[in-house]
């Protein structure tokens, strides 16, 4: 008996410190990556809709009498992912040092797929929703409405493309404001690949990797088109023309675009940017285009250089195209 207990209280005792070691190597981590969250004034769960709210990143320097935005969008498929994702992803030093150069980041939580319901076009009326609201409490909060960037990761940045070419859909009253510029990293740019199973496909064996807990109980096209796509090809062939990027862009009247891509990206294959890149050039639009090598989506398999590079193209892309007043001299 006395030989169970103490090997019950054995086993106890190194759960615990197991369990103390896993919690010190998250907190390093977190601490390590620097999270906004733990950096300036965060306005968190306001809410810009009936059923969404935003997180707020306030500068954490005055540079500009009014400040610049940028909104953030983040990832997940359209079927998962947080607004508070931004303090766990890749691009925290690009957002803490915009934050240091005048720039407030808002990070909003947008409609997700659920069993029985496609998340479009709700999600792309939510990031026009997030643009209303910038417009009307720009005043109280000292925003630059006129000084917008919409950045978007994956999903994300499908979604911050349909926004910026204007792909307006009924049930919203939405004024497009002007742009400064749009930050696409590897995001969706023509869903027609998607009933072509190219992404599809590439998207499901990288869910069927996730924890038992997180996968979805139904096959990813049940989430994203709210029917089956294989009983009705033409009703599939019109969501997806519908619902893609490519399908608006048909005018220059568009904010210069930047591009960031992983070449060996198994998700959203490159030739999504090399189409959009096409596209843009055709219509004499700026934009810039960055292929890693040997990337994969999410920046798996980039180099400490290459992550490097990628902060520094996002900061120096918005500054370049941002045209608000300052408040005082900024500091080289």
């Amino acid at each position: 008996m006395k030989t169970t207990k103490r090997i019950f209280k054995r086993t106890l005792v190194f759960l615990i410190v197991c369990l103390l070691i896993t919690s010190g190597i998250a907190i390093y981590t977190l601490l390590k990556t620097e999270p906004p969250i733990f950096k300036g004034e965060i306005l968190s769960d306001i809410p810009y809709s009936n059923t969404q709210t935003l997180d707020i990143y306030q500068p954490t320097k005055r540079v500009f009498q009014k400040s610049p935005v940028v909104i953030f969008i983040h990832g997940g498929a359209w079927i998962f992912g947080r607004k508070t994702s931004i303090n766990f992803n890749r691009f925290n030093p690009a957002v803490n040092r915009l934050r240091n150069k005048g720039y407030t980041v808002i990070s909003p939580s947008y409609t997700l797929a659920t069993d029985d319901k496609s998340p479009f076009p709700d999600c792309i009326n939510d990031v026009y929703k997030v643009i209303n609201w910038v417009n009307a409490v720009a005043d109280s909060l000292e925003l630059d409405q006129n000084n917008l960037t919409l950045f978007g990761e994956s999903a994300g940045a499908h979604l911050a493309l349909m926004a910026a070419f204007d792909a307006q859909l009924p049930n919203i009253d939405f004024k497009r404001p002007r742009f400064n510029c749009i930050v696409d990293v590897y995001g969706p740019t023509d869903l027609n690949l998607i009933y072509q199973n190219e992404v599809l496909d590439s998207v499901n064996r990288w869910m069927n990797k996730l924890p038992d807990a997180l996968l979805p109980a139904h096959d990813i096209t049940s989430y994203l088109f709210g029917f089956n796509p294989k009983v009705d090809s033409l009703k599939a062939f019109a969501f997806m023309e519908k619902y893609s990027p490519l399908s608006y862009l048909i005018n220059s009247q568009v904010a210069p675009v930047l591009i960031i891509q992983g070449a060996e990206d198994q998700v959203v294959p490159q030739i999504q940017s090399l189409v959009l890149k096409k596209r843009l050039d055709s219509l004499s639009i700026s934009n810039e285009l960055h292929i890693l090598p040997q990337v994969n989506h999410a920046f798996i398999g980039a180099t400490d250089a290459q992550k490097q590079q990628v902060q520094d193209w996002i900061v120096s892309f918005i500054v370049r195209n941002t045209k608000s007043e300052l408040a005082i001299p900024e500091e080289n």
